[in-house]
């Protein structure tokens, strides 16, 4: 459906290694789309290694119509896409991506700890090879009384089955429940260097009332069930309540170490689309929403940069947006500190893309408050980035208000020469151009 709103897609070239080795296969990733039809948080989901890098940095530049639903407002979508690459026809092509549950009797290669079997692994890796899923009842009797987590260890032998399964903490009616349950799971085969191996490991059942919840028995303990609940209300825009959830599983899993970090990128993430979502319904409220963010991003994202210097952008991209020039110059510079410590995992540029993004607002902030000389420096690394480490329209601009600067102080040459690639550039990227047109540079 996302596709139907895609105004550029160009198609990465086929990397002659992999065309050489005649490596054929589909690489499949899923991403946001922002409300500028923008890609996002670009996740690869599986794919040959040498068609990897190609596809990353050529779907970080598609570009997509604003997406809008009953509140007529764009709004940030989540989505899937798959490449085909074809080494007998030297072809690659947009597929439909494959369904959630396609292969999954395919063994899967799987971090895990120990000398012998059983290998010990997480339950997030757990999660990540469920193949058969059966969800117990509920239990009878009176509601208050039966909720919580339940946590089982479980046993899985080469072929995926579940051998043993033995609960270790919860209510005995809800281990009751939850061990006859995940008896019947199956998973996909756990593989350590190409060969299948038994395992064992932790699964966490919670049993939930709670009517925010989307599923009122869920695979994950108390702080996945808030995260989950989080997610519901905000799809249903409600602010509060989305914030109230997302807060309480931060602060449980805060102290929890890194086992939890990915409870805590999934609560940033959850907040920083609602604050987005509610910035986008209430824009005179953005910048209220946006720095409420940024304090959460600062107080539990330890180390990563990630989260903060997004929100700070944001902050800064508000800024400028009701030509706050002064503020936004700030922010900017903010943010550029904070994303030190964010770093791109091999094949994917989110990281980059955002600090070439930063590096262009900032000249801009600069330039709008006629600092034009300390505007120079940032314009020349903005527009020194390659396509992957900055979105086209973004360099566009900075090319643009580069001439114009060099032009205000005099240096006719060099204005003219960045003029010139100005055109270049456009004739290049003309969707890029097409897109700036709608920007107003002064």
């Amino acid at each position: 459906q996302a596709q139907r709103n895609a105004i550029s897609q160009p198609l990465p070239q086929y990397p002659e290694i992999a065309k050489q080795a005649g490596v054929s296969g589909s690489v499949h990733f899923k991403f946001n789309i922002n409300e500028a039809g923008h890609v996002m948080n670009l996740e690869l989901v599986s794919g040959h290694p040498l068609l990897i890098p190609n596809s990353s940095d050529t779907i970080q530049n598609w570009s997509y119509r604003p997406f809008k639903f009953l509140s007529e407002q764009p709004r940030e979508i989540r989505t899937r896409i798959a490449l085909r690459f074809d080494s007998e026809k030297g072809q690659v092509s947009l597929v439909a991506p494959p369904s959630l549950g396609e292969n999954l009797n395919v063994g899967k290669e799987a971090p895990m700890t120990g000398t012998s079997e059983p290998y010990h692994v997480t339950s997030e890796v757990l999660g990540q090879h469920n193949r058969k899923v059966k969800w117990p009842p509920y239990p009878d009797g009176p509601l208050k009384e039966f909720q919580g987590t339940v946590r089982l260890n479980v046993i899985i032998a080469k072929s995926g089955r579940v051998t043993k399964v033995s609960a270790t903490s919860g209510l005995p009616k809800l281990a009751i429940a939850a061990t006859e349950a995940i008896q019947g799971w199956e998973y996909r085969p756990f593989l350590r260097k190409g060969a299948p191996v038994s395992v064992t490991g932790d699964v966490y059942l919670t049993f939930t009332q709670n009517p925010d919840s989307q599923m009122k028995v869920f695979p994950g303990d108390e702080i996945d069930a808030l995260l989950d609940a989080a997610t519901s209300t905000m799809l249903d825009l409600k602010l509060e309540a989305t914030e109230k959830y997302c807060y309480e599983a931060l602060r449980r899993s805060q102290p929890l170490g890194p086992d939890h970090s990915h409870t805590i990128n999934e609560g940033l993430d959850i907040l920083h689309q609602a604050y987005r979502n509610s910035t986008g319904a209430n824009p005179a409220n953005g910048g209220a929403l946006l720095n409420r963010f940024v304090a959460a991003a600062s107080e539990y994202e330890k180390p990563s940069g990630k989260w903060t210097s997004m929100a700070l952008s944001d902050i800064g991209t508000y800024y400028l947006s009701v030509h706050e020039y002064a503020a936004a110059e700030q922010e900017f510079k903010r943010a550029m500190a904070a994303r030190k410590n964010c770093n791109d995992p091999e094949g994917v540029r989110i990281c980059a893309m955002q600090q070439g993004d930063d590096l262009a607002f900032l000249s801009l902030a600069l330039y709008h408050q006629a600092k034009l000389a300390d505007s120079l420096p940032y314009f020349e690394q903005a527009i020194a980035r390659p396509d992957g480490g900055i979105h086209a329209e973004l360099k566009l601009l900075s090319l643009s208000t580069y001439s114009k600067a060099l032009a205000e102080l005099g240096r006719k040459n060099e204005s003219e020469i960045a003029a010139k690639r100005t055109l270049e550039y456009k004739d290049s990227h003309k969707d890029a151009a097409r897109a700036v047109g709608l920007i107003d540079a002064k």
